[in-house]
């Protein structure tokens, strides 16, 4: 009989303590799911939205809370999404159909994700993750140290229309939902320009399950061709430079011998005016001496004559007197 009670004691002990912990659980639960009016919060995780998140533009995850595992899509409104540094672990598929999402922000104290400009990173920046659908750039260069493609990553771009892929990819991550491919590029994106050759582009980890828009052309060698076309430009001008060069030269070079030539010129020029004057200069020389000289010779045999005749009439007076 005091067992019978003793049971019965036992059990009705247990029964309340089942319901008082079931009591306090539900309890638990519904203050945590209650403590933001935006966000269904599960424990330390991101489990679903409101009624009201679901019409906000911008949603902040609460610091504590270190998971995403929820499908954003249904925030049709939401623009700007804030993750704050405790946040390691997000839903592969939890961005994706986010059409009106502008922008993602890390916190600067997160050790798992980053961002820059709006599009979302791992924390060293490898890997890119979401490229805001409705960013508003329609152009967007992949920086040079991203080495994977995350799965849907330009899925869901509406202004975005050229993509610039460095060589150094080496994986997309791929996938499907309820069979259907996760589309890598959206359907309006019209070039992808790839820094790699083609056959490059055919080695990246998982190329083959990459799902491209209709109207999308894949660009190979981006960059190279701009490369020799500079290089080229630069041969030219350094061509057309050296052809000016010896064109300048060949014409210092004419000048220098015209001026030559014309300096020679003038100098024999000159040389036979002054051969030309001092042949002259000799001739009126001659001339004037060969004048002076002619008087001079008259005035001496004149008086010679005279000398002679004045000798004979001494002569003659000298006989006549002896006589």
């Amino acid at each position: 009989m005091k067992a019978k009670k003793l049971s019965a004691i036992l059990a009705a002990i247990s029964v309340l303590t089942a319901s008082t912990a079931v009591t306090a659980l539900a309890a638990e639960s519904s203050q945590t799911e209650s403590a933001n009016e935006d966000l269904v919060i599960k424990g330390n995780a991101v489990t679903g939205i409101t009624e009201k998140g679901k019409a906000e533009k911008k949603i902040v995850i609460p610091e504590g809370i270190t998971e995403i595992d929820c499908r954003l899509s249904q925030c049709e409104n939401l623009e700007t999404l804030e993750i704050p540094a405790s946040v390691d672990t997000i839903n592969d598929f939890g961005f994706l159909g986010c059409k009106s999402l502008k922008e993602v922000n890390v916190a600067e104290g997160n050790e798992s994700f980053s961002s820059a400009d709006g599009v979302l990173f791992n924390k060293d920046k490898t890997e890119l993750l979401v490229y805001p659908a409705a960013k508003t750039e329609d152009t967007f260069t992949i920086p040079e140290t991203v080495e994977v493609i995350g799965l849907g990553a330009f899925g869901d771009c509406v202004n975005l229309k050229t993509i610039i892929i460095p060589s150094i990819i080496s994986e997309f991550v791929t996938g499907s939902i309820s069979g259907n491919s996760v589309l890598t590029f959206s359907e309006g994106i019209s070039d992808i320009y790839y820094a790699g050759s083609e056959q490059l582009w055919r080695t990246i980890s998982n190329i083959e399950n990459v799902v491209i828009g209709a109207n999308t052309t894949v660009h190979f060698n981006y960059g190279k061709e701009t490369d020799s076309s500079t290089e080229s430009n630069s041969s030219d001008t350094e061509t057309s430079s050296d052809v000016e060069t010896s064109s300048d030269t060949e014409t210092s070079s004419d000048s220098e011998v015209s001026s030559d030539s014309e300096a020679s010129s003038d100098s024999e020029t000159s040389s036979d005016d002054s051969t030309a004057d001092s042949t002259d200069s000799e001739t009126d020389s001659n001339s004037s001496n060969s004048g002076a000289a002619t008087p001079d010779t008259g005035v001496a045999g004149l008086s010679l004559t005279l000398g002679v005749v004045a000798l004979a009439g001494a002569a003659m007076l000298i006989s006549r007197k002896t006589r």
